[in-house]
């Protein structure tokens, strides 16, 4: 009997063994189905800017030329040892102050990119291009984790993403306006969704999501804050609609405290950029407080709505005529319908003849993956070939082509089994993030359609300036909507094939990149190469309104109010500014515009101009007031400097929009520096403190690891189980 028991008991040892090895072995399908999705998503991000990757100009929209000129000064600065001041070359001794309002992270990002690799050739067209394509690509990883985090199905998870990729907003953005920022930021927007979803949905307690939360938070924020304002918007939407959820998790101290930091850390990455915008666009002191020049009413937002569909970015015949492609030209109409309807039933004929492939014809794997794979791409790509076709089609057809193959075809795990109907679609009754998509959906859609909406709305959503700037998170929000319906199919085989076709269908729809390659490509038009100093300089405003500019200049340059000294230059400088259309340039220019308002004093040499920071010699009888060049932004300083090391500080104002340095009597060296507000230079140091933070936060990981090894039992947070 002992016998028999020994027996039993190294049998079950050694099946334990056996599975306890095999478990080990890797499982080389698994590994590359977890690999391989991001090669796609990067061949997709890649097909996007194909335009810009086969030429070495780029094409660009409206406002190509301001995000240039940005990224130009920051590097400029960069090579005279300036890290955040205003600019330099952009407007000459105006010092224009852009970044005090200006969301700046993908202007620094391309800045950086060129001055690291400047050893390598790398210029200003080029790194603006690389930035695009790389946050465009985290755009589309994040999405893919987010909803693979949602469905558990890798082929669902990359059908979602690639069509994150082809969001035709997006695109539209990058390629159409050129609203860089706006465009840059909405790759953040599945980067804050995944952190909120992972936060709420994980088992265990990881700092990862909360570290995902603070750096997706502060990106939106330092590049478009309408675009943050209404992601961050939605990821409380979608808080609220799991707060069951939300209430489990938060009987867990660790986890309130997690969440408490995130939000202290969040705030502190923003506060050097956020708040001094804020309290200087309060002033009243700029253009940009005034919301009539800023568009920012709701006479405008409404009035926008009328061109809502024109910005969606999806194609529609009137503009592809106005691109060249004329409806009554048969040839041309025709080539451009067939592409569009010819994709969808090819792909539904190819995977209807895949499936017959795959259960009727006898033939071992080794023989029929090979057959399989010829069949698809015949099926797709002959008709195409044979009538030829525009390159977007053949992108798209290799992209869901490739997708197909991948999941389909070749012997990778796609994901877990979906469930039987019933029970699917009741998961998703009980899913609240299901609701939160269908609520922001819907909310979108009316912010796009409804002026009523508007009307009832806070007058922070003004900051929007056109309606259709809901595109963005609409039609997120729809496709994740759309994952979630989905996932709930998922036990058919045909909804993920949908789904691929439908996210890569997307890409033969938009308009942005196919408008660059027609008009700018095709027919030669904008096309912008590298741009050198004299062009910078030959830029006389910011946007539209020269929106950042002191708003006394303007009513100066009216005749709407008069200047405050006798001696002032500013109704000058506004003269050469707004009726010239001209920027001053150099040691001359700038001595030939100080303004002498009080006392007798001499300005006998500029010893150094490098905009904000300037070096005078000065000598004075008395007490004076010295009228810089310079618009007036808060935050500068100036120092008198004499022959025997005394540093005085000279108190500065604004004088009709313009610096002015109240100056002490003597002959002395007058440093004038521009640091910032006080709110910004606090702001860097909390900066550097929440970077620390985030950083520990996340090393935090290790310590709760350490825990579980060490025999501390940790309860699941998705239970609720421990408490405070």
């Amino acid at each position: 009997m002992q016998a028999t028991k020994a027996y039993n008991s190294q049998i079950m040892e050694s099946a334990a063994a056996r599975e306890k090895k095999k478990a080990k072995k890797p499982e080389w399908g698994n590994l590359l189905g977890t690999f391989l999705p991001y090669l796609v998503i990067a061949a997709a991000t890649l097909a996007v800017f194909y335009v810009w990757i086969s030429n070495s100009f780029i094409t660009g929209g409206d406002d190509f030329k301001t995000h240039l000129a940005l990224v130009y000064d920051l590097a400029y600065g960069f090579e005279h040892g300036f890290v955040m001041s205003t600019n330099h070359v952009y407007l000459g001794i105006f010092a224009y102050n852009a970044s005090l309002f200006y969301g700046m992270l993908p202007h620094y990002s391309a800045a950086v990119l060129k001055t690291l690799f400047s050893f390598a050739g790398a210029d200003l067209i080029g790194s603006m291009k690389t930035v695009s394509i790389l946050f465009a690509f985290l755009g589309g990883v994040y999405a893919y984790k987010l909803f693979l985090k949602a469905t558990h199905n890798r082929a669902l998870a990359l059908a979602g993403a690639l069509a994150f990729c082809f969001l035709p907003y997006k695109i539209y953005c990058y390629f159409y306006r050129f609203a860089w920022s706006e465009a840059i930021a909405l790759n953040f927007m599945p980067m804050f969704f995944y952190a909120v979803y992972a936060i709420l949905h994980d088992d265990k307690l990881r700092p990862g999501p909360f570290v995902t939360l603070v750096l997706s938070a502060a990106f939106l924020v330092t590049s478009h804050p309408f675009t943050a304002l209404v992601t961050i918007a939605g990821g409380a939407l979608l808080g609220l609609c799991n707060i069951v959820l939300f209430v489990r998790k938060a009987k867990d101290w660790r986890f309130d405290l997690y969440l408490g930091t995130s939000l202290l850390l969040g705030v502190g990455m923003v506060f050097f950029f956020l708040f001094p915008m804020l309290q200087a666009t309060a002033s009243g002191l700029y253009r940009v407080s005034n919301s009539e020049v800023m568009w920012t009413t709701l006479g405008h937002i409404v009035d926008s709505m009328k061109n809502t569909n024109q910005f969606a970015g999806i194609l529609d015949f009137g503009w592809a005529e106005r691109m060249g492609v004329s409806l009554s030209d048969v040839d041309a109409a025709s080539a451009w319908i067939f592409g569009l309807v010819s994709f969808p039933l090819l792909s539904i004929l190819g995977y209807l003849v895949d499936w017959l492939l795959t259960k009727k014809v006898p033939l071992k794997a080794v023989f029929k993956l090979p057959l399989r794979l010829a069949v698809l791409f015949l099926i797709l790509f002959v008709p195409f070939f044979a009538v030829g076709a525009r390159i977007e089609i053949y992108l798209a057809l290799a992209l869901y082509f490739l997708s197909y193959a991948l999941f389909f075809v070749l012997p990778l795990k796609a994901g877990e089994e979906g469930k039987g109907l019933k029970k699917s679609f009741l998961d998703l009754a009980k899913d609240g993030s299901f609701y939160a998509c269908l609520l922001l959906t819907v909310i979108g859609f009316l912010y796009l359609y409804v002026a009523f909406v508007w009307e009832m709305s806070p007058s922070i959503l003004y900051t929007a300036q056109f309606a259709f700037r809901f595109w963005g998170i609409a039609t997120f929000a729809l496709l994740f909507l759309f994952v979630l319906l989905v996932k709930a199919l998922s036990k058919y085989r045909a909804s993920i094939t949908f789904a691929l076709m439908v996210a890569t269908c997307l890409f033969t729809l938009s308009m942005g990149v196919v408008d660059k390659r027609i008009y700018n490509v095709e027919n030669g038009h904008d096309q912008f190469f590298e741009p050198d100093q004299s062009w910078i300089m030959g830029r006389s405003s910011f946007g539209a309104q020269n929106e950042y500019t002191p708003e006394i200049i303007y009513d100066l340059y009216y005749g709407e109010v008069k200047e405050s000294y006798p001696g002032s230059k500013a109704k000058e400088i506004a003269t050469v500014f707004l009726r010239d259309h001209r920027v001053l340039y150099g040691e001359e220019d700038y001595s030939e515009y100080l303004g002498f308002l009080e006392g007798d004093l001499a300005v006998e040499a500029v010893i150094s101009l490098n905009t904000p920071d300037v070096d005078l010699l000065v000598s004075s009888e008395g007490p004076s007031l010295l009228q810089l060049p310079q618009f007036y932004y808060e935050g500068y300083e100036a120092t008198a400097v004499y022959e025997d090391g005394t540093r005085l500080s000279c108190p500065v104002s604004n004088v009709d929009g313009l610096v002015a340095v109240s100056l002490p009597s003597g002959a002395f060296a007058l440093e004038v520096r521009y640091p910032g507000p006080a709110l910004r230079v606090a702001g860097f140091y909390l900066l550097g403190f929440s970077l620390a933070g985030t950083v520990a936060m996340g090393l935090s990981g290790f310590a709760l690891n350490h825990r579980k090894r060490g025999g501390d039992s940790q309860p699941s947070e998705g239970t609720g189980a421990a408490s405070r």
